[in-house]
């Protein structure tokens, strides 16, 4: 066989070895195509070939990229067209995708024991984010913050489930107050009920607070003393808005207190014709409070300290020098003092009665009805002029008993006889009506 002949029969061996090859390939891609479409009818253009899952479109065509179908998001891999499963991080977002259908999911998703949150866009969220129902901080790998977290410009609590507090947080045995933004409170806030001071660590403040010029009290849970408050013995007053009164009186329920330096308020102590009762109640000496204006003269008169040494010296030197048994010479020079003429011989307390009777004055035995400037007798034995309940039993008085009171104006047991002091119940006394 010559060389051109062997040539012709290895060319046309190789053409028809060729063809065959060719036609074996589109045979083999005629019949997977159909195998597709023979798919594509009965699964709605999802395919599985090899466990894995694949959608073909209208045209046959392998689906890449995002799909939206049904309502539902499904991200086929962008080379082979290979549905994506699980965590799966895409143009810089990362999405979870159903580990079984592929489904993108949205929402909170626990994945090996830490949630994470994915929004309405399938997108892995970081930072601040809000459910629907309260807020969360993510952090940069997406699980949940939990205990405090300072941004630098606030504070937060995070609690055991991540949920951003509001409200009372007790936190190691301490109370902090976080506002409708989730941050952290200091200085002066109110909790829908009352006041409080939160220091600048966030807790209360507890006890006194000066603050501009004004002093509050911070009851033991931190909350801000308003209106009254027993405190060491003493008695204080707070404002509607917790500042305390001091230096100044002040009118409660009708009554009037009176309230020192400090706040305190100031009991069974004089101001001149003023009385603040054992009870704190300011008794302002007025015309009022007595039976008479001439009652009133002569208690306002002996109001007076140095009124009151200036007859006690003068009952004295009236009965000749003697520092006792004068009563009647002390009773008669105020009586003189505030208007009322009585005989410098009125010595006892018989000639007393019968010159205030004689001038129109009432005699009463109901002593429960005694008023400043009222006249009393014990018995027969004693003079003294009323100033002042002390309570219902002891009443401050005027006489001469300075050398065993140490004051001209003194308490003394009106209502029954005092043995140890060795007087006489009061059993009556004069006034002059209007």
């Amino acid at each position: 066989m010559n060389k051109k002949k062997l040539l012709l029969i290895l060319t046309t061996f190789l053409m028809i070895n060729s063809s065959q090859i060719t036609l074996a390939k589109n045979l083999d891609y005629s019949d997977a195509k159909m195998e597709i479409k023979k798919s594509l009818n009965n699964t709605n253009g999802w395919v599985n070939k090899d466990s894995k899952w694949y959608y073909l479109d209208s045209n046959g065509n392998i689906h890449k990229g995002w799909l939206y179908l049904n309502d539902l998001w499904y991200y086929l891999d962008n080379i082979n067209g290979e549905m994506k499963k699980g965590i799966q991080e895409i143009n810089g977002h990362k999405y979870y995708l159903d580990p079984s259908s592929g489904v993108m999911k949205t929402g909170w998703i626990k994945i090996n024991d830490d949630y994470y949150f994915f929004g309405s866009d399938g997108a892995m969220r970081t930072g601040w984010i809000n459910d629907g129902w309260t807020d969360y901080y993510l952090k940069p790998d997406g699980t949940i913050f939990k205990g405090w977290l300072d941004d630098g410009l606030n504070k937060y609590y995070m609690d055991e489930n991540g949920q951003m507090r509001k409200g009372w947080v007790k936190y190691n045995g301490d109370y902090y107050f976080f506002g409708p933004d989730g941050a952290m409170r200091t200085g002066w806030i109110n909790d829908g009920w009352t006041d409080y001071y939160l220091k600048p660590d966030g807790t209360p403040h507890i006890g006194w607070l000066t603050y501009d010029n004004n002093k509050y009290y911070l009851n033991t849970n931190g909350s801000i003393a308003k209106h009254w408050l027993s405190l060491n013995n003493n008695w204080y007053y707070f404002e509607n808005n917790g500042v305390m009164v001091q230096n100044s009186e002040k009118t409660v329920n009708g009554n009037i207190y009176k309230f020192d330096s400090d706040g305190v308020m100031i009991t069974d102590k004089w101001f001149g014709s003023t009385y603040v009762n054992k009870d704190g109640i300011v008794l302002h000496g007025t015309p009022s409070r007595s039976h008479s204006y001439t009652q009133y003269k002569l208690f306002n008169y002996m109001s007076n300290e140095d009124n009151r040494e200036s007859v006690h010296y003068a009952a004295i030197d009236l009965h000749g020098g003697e520092t006792t048994n004068n009563c009647v010479y002390f009773t008669s020079e105020a009586l003189r003092r505030a208007g009322v003429k009585i005989p410098l011989y009125v010595a006892n307390t018989y000639q007393l009665e019968r010159e205030l009777l004689s001038r129109g004055w009432i005699k009463s035995t109901n002593t429960s009805d005694l008023r400043p400037g009222d006249v009393v007798f014990s018995g027969y034995k004693h003079s003294f002029t009323f100033m002042n309940w002390y309570d219902k039993d002891y009443a401050y008085i005027v006489d001469n008993q300075k050398k065993y009171f140490d004051s001209v104006l003194h308490k003394r047991l009106v209502s029954v006889d005092d043995p140890i002091n060795d007087t006489i119940r009061a059993t009556h006394f004069f006034y002059l009506p209007e």
